[in-house]
C-alpha cells in the first residue's frame, strides 16, 4: 500500500479512536500501528493543519474541542472510499464488470474523468424505446450507480433537460476533449412534488433510519404520530418506499401519489392474484 494512504488512514484511525474515548499516549498508538512516535506526532500535526484542536497532554492525546462536523464530513470522505476500497462499490462493480459488456472497466474509468473534469463526452448509445442505436454529444453531470447497474446523468448538446444513460447501453464511448462550464437546465425537469406523510408513532425510532431524501422536515403531532414533508419525484421506487411501511404510513398530499400506489399494486394483483 502506499505509504501516503497508510498516513491518511492512520490520522483518521486515531481521531476516530479519541473521539471514541481513547486515553492512549503517543507511545501506545505509536505501538498500535508499529510506526515510530515521531510518526504519531506528525499525525497530530497534519489534523490540527486540518482544523482540528488535538494535542498530546499529561501523556495522553486528547481534543481541545469536538471538530466541526464539516471538518469530519470532508476527512471521512476522503478516508471511507479509500479504506474500504471496493467494497462501498464492490458489489455492483463486480456484477457490472463481470457482465456481458467488455467495455464496462473504461467507460466507468472515462465518464467518471469527463463528470469531473466537465468535458462532453460522444457516445453511441441502444436507446430503449425502439432498441435503435443513435448518435449523442452529451455534457455529463454524475455518475450514478443504482440497483447494480451504472447510469451517467447528462444534457445532449442543443437541449437542456437532464435524462440518464445506462452504461450497459453504450455502444461507442469517445471523449471529445472539449470542455463546458454553463449548464442551461430546466428547473422543472425535475418533476418534484411536494410529499406530505403521517407516520404512526410505533415507527418514530425507525423514521430517520430509513429515510434517503436529502432535504426533509419532521414534526411531531400531539398524538404522538409524525408527519414527514419533502419533495421527490413520484416513481416506482419512491412509492415501493412507502409501500415498505405498509400500514404505519399514510399519504397526506399529492393524491397523484395515492393514484400512483394504487395502480402499481393494482397491476401487480391482475398478475400475481
Amino acid at each position: 500500500m502506499d505509504s501516503s494512504l497508510k498516513d491518511l488512514f492512520r490520522r483518521n484511525e486515531i481521531l476516530a479512536l479519541v473521539l471514541n474515548g481513547g486515553v492512549e499516549s503517543i507511545a501506545d498508538y505509536a505501538d498500535r500501528f508499529n510506526v515510530a512516535e515521531i510518526t504519531i506526532s506528525r499525525d497530530l500535526r497534519r489534523l490540527r493543519k486540518n482544523g482540528i484542536q488535538i494535542w498530546s497532554k499529561k501523556n495522553k492525546i486528547e481534543l481541545a474541542k469536538k471538530p466541526d462536523p464539516e471538518v469530519l464530513l470532508e476527512l471521512s470522505s476522503n478516508y471511507l472510499p479509500l479504506k474500504l476500497k471496493s467494497d462501498l462499490f464492490h458489489n455492483a462493480l463486480k456484477v457490472f464488470l463481470s457482465s456481458k459488456q467488455n467495455n464496462a472497466y473504461e467507460y466507468l474509468v472515462l465518464l467518471s474523468k469527463a463528470v469531473i473534469e466537465r468535458t462532453i463526452v460522444r457516445m453511441q448509445y441502444k436507446r430503449f424505446y425502439d432498441n435503435e442505436v443513435a448518435h449523442y454529444e452529451i455534457r455529463p453531470i454524475e455518475l450514478i450507480e443504482k440497483n447494480k447497474n451504472w447510469i451517467l446523468s447528462g444534457i445532449k448538446i442543443g437541449e437542456s433537460e437532464i435524462k440518464m444513460f445506462y452504461l450497459s447501453r453504450i455502444k461507442k464511448l469517445e471523449i471529445t476533449g472539449k470542455s463546458f462550464s454553463n449548464l442551461d437546465v430546466k428547473q422543472n425537469q425535475t418533476k418534484k412534488e411536494k410529499i406530505v406523510l403521517r407516520f404512526s408513532s410505533n415507527v418514530a425510532d425507525q423514521i430517520t433510519d430509513k429515510i434517503w431524501f436529502d432535504e426533509f422536515k419532521l414534526e411531531k403531532e400531539n398524538n404522538g404520530d409524525f408527519i414527514l414533508t419533502t419533495t421527490h419525484e413520484i416513481n416506482n421506487s419512491f412509492a415501493a418506499w412507502c409501500i415498505s411501511w405498509w400500514d404505519t404510513i399514510e399519504i397526506v398530499e399529492p393524491q397523484r401519489l395515492k393514484h400512483f400506489i394504487s395502480e402499481m399494486i393494482e397491476s401487480f394483483n391482475s398478475k400475481n392474484i
